[in-house]
């Protein structure tokens, strides 16, 4: 989370690295975080800059979550976060983002 703010160059390289990690050893609760970590990326990267893909990444990891995990995970609210307020407000009003937070 500090990366994204303090050093967003290094954000790629760990989202990558936990994704990959994700698909050697299998899906987590916190493997999510790299997927919306990664969905910000390609939302908000200059070079990138495919908002279609990392949108839909976002929202496939706010689902898993609820219909994986529910709501008592305590990845939640992180989830939450970073997805309304660095990938969402992309695809989805917003209203809806601002009330989600």
């Amino acid at each position: 989370d500090v990366a994204f703010f303090a050093k967003p160059t290094l954000v790629p390289y760990f989202g990558c690295r936990m994704m990959q990690l994700s698909v050697e050893r299998g899906i987590s609760k916190y493997s999510l975080v790299s997927f919306i970590m990664f969905a910000a990326v390609l939302c908000s990267n200059k070079v990138v800059k495919n908002i279609k893909a990392g949108c839909r990444l976002g929202q496939m990891a706010m689902k898993v979550q609820f219909n994986r995990y529910g709501s008592s995970s305590d990845q939640k609210t992180k989830l939450c976060f970073q997805y309304y307020a660095l990938v969402a407000y992309y695809s989805e009003p917003f209203q809806h983002c601002h009330d989600m937070l």
